[in-house]
């Protein structure tokens, strides 16, 4: 992938609101060739987004933050910085919901769509790459909202289910993963709600509120 003609390091902001999503898309432009980007991740609409919006040169966009909220950043991309290259964003969870998010970017406005999911970066130990092949598909994790997140993650932990994963995202969102595959056969993702995520998850129940086993591909 080609950010910029330029032979200096193409400015990108990175819009994810998941923080697995985040871990991905972050690793997938560090393993581009030099010049490497310069990455400023960030929530859409906070003070560090509108900021970056005016001196980056493409913004790569997640889309399960939902059509509503993708075509409300993208109205504020086109108004406040016209000539960015937005780019949306599959990432590896998009395997059970390819369909829905294309629609949704279709919806929104977006044009050019990177598919993610097949990217393996590096060769260390990874809960992102090594649960399934690039071939394979499958339930990765199941998240949920916990009160103290460190003491959960020793709870499970003292029960046989191990840390795998300690991260933060750029706003300092905490989240562990822990690994529960033996028994469960997925991993669990944990963290501390706070309003972006919970509004977040308040759209998927909405959508999923009186499903029938018809329609399984939801747009939330």
């Amino acid at each position: 992938m080609t950010l910029v003609s330029a032979p200096r390091a193409p400015r990108v902001l990175l819009t994810a609101d998941d923080p697995l999503e985040t871990h991905l898309l972050r690793s997938l432009l560090r393993a581009l060739p030099d010049p490497r980007p310069e990455l400023v991740v960030a929530e859409a609409g906070t003070s560090v987004w509108n900021a970056a919006l005016a001196h980056c040169d493409v913004c790569f966009l997640s889309f399960s933050c939902g059509v509503g909220l993708l075509a409300t950043t993208l109205a504020t991309i086109r108004t406040s910085a016209p000539g960015l290259r937005i780019v949306g964003m599959l990432g590896a969870q998009a395997r059970f919901g390819d369909r829905a998010e294309i629609v949704q970017a279709l919806q929104a406005g977006v044009s050019e769509i990177v598919f993610a999911p097949g990217v393996r970066v590096g060769t260390g130990p990874s809960v992102v790459r090594e649960r399934y092949a690039p071939d394979e598909s499958g339930l990765h994790h199941l998240a949920y909202f916990v009160d103290d997140l460190d003491a959960t993650t020793a709870a499970l932990a003292a029960v046989g289910y191990p840390l795998a994963t300690a991260a933060a995202t750029s706003s300092g969102l905490r989240f562990h993963f822990v690994d529960a595959t033996t028994d469960l056969g997925h991993y669990l993702e944990l963290y501390e709600r706070n309003e972006h995520l919970g509004a977040f998850y308040d759209r998927v129940a909405a959508a999923a509120s009186g499903w029938d086993g018809s329609d399984p591909v939801r747009i939330v």
